[in-house]
């Protein structure tokens, strides 16, 4: 009898493991690489929410570079010493400071601080460098050209440095400030054209 209870033990122990063993099995969740797609309930909380709330998310993932592009063409234009730098910077500060006040007209709630009204500013300070460029060209060529030991190398030169002259004035901008930086430009190009003259003739 005593045998016969043991087997018994033994037999449902080893079916209350395979139970066990079973139940595990089934809880333990199969491996899924997970993925994270739009679904409909995605869809369905964008539709919900109002326009502001939309153009106001975006306006949180879009400001900063813009703002830093703004700030890094004005900081550019301030110190480049490459007129089509600076051409390009000021066309860049153009664009999202535009990028800006549309926000703002949207409703959006942007702070933007500025001297005066900004494409007024700008343009001044543009004027301003375009001659200060001009004048460290102008200073540079004259230094070049004491150095040079052929015709054909100071006529090169010279050309070179009308030509940027030409961009210079051609690319002022609309400001009160615009015939005086007109005349500094001017004035520049009768020194490089006395700067010229003067060493042919030697």
């Amino acid at each position: 009898m005593t045998w016969f209870y043991i087997i018994i033990g033994v037999v449902v122990a080893g079916i209350f493991l395979y139970i066990v063993a079973t139940l595990i099995a089934e809880k333990e969740p199969e491996y899924k690489p997970t993925y994270h797609t739009i679904t409909e309930e995605d869809i369905k909380g964008i539709k919900h929410k109002s326009k502001y709330e939309v153009d106001l998310l975006s306006l949180k993932a879009e400001f900063p570079s813009h703002k830093r592009i703004l700030d890094d063409s004005v900081k550019l234009i301030q110190t480049t010493n490459n007129i089509e730098t600076l051409l390009r910077r000021y066309d860049d500060a153009l664009f999202h400071y535009n990028w800006i006040k549309e926000q703002k007209k949207n409703g959006l709630p942007i702070k933007f601080e500025c001297k005066g009204y900004f494409p007024k500013e700008l343009n001044r300070m543009t004027n301003f460098h375009i001659v200060r460029i001009a004048t460290a060209l102008t200073n540079n060529y004259k230094e070049q050209l004491l150095k040079l030991k052929t015709d054909k190398a100071r006529e090169n030169i010279t050309i070179q440095t009308f030509k940027t002259i030409g961009i210079c004035l051609s690319s002022l901008k609309l400001h009160t400030n615009k015939a005086e930086a007109t005349k500094e430009l001017n004035d520049l190009h009768d020194v490089i054209e006395d700067a010229f003259s003067n060493i042919q003739s030697k």
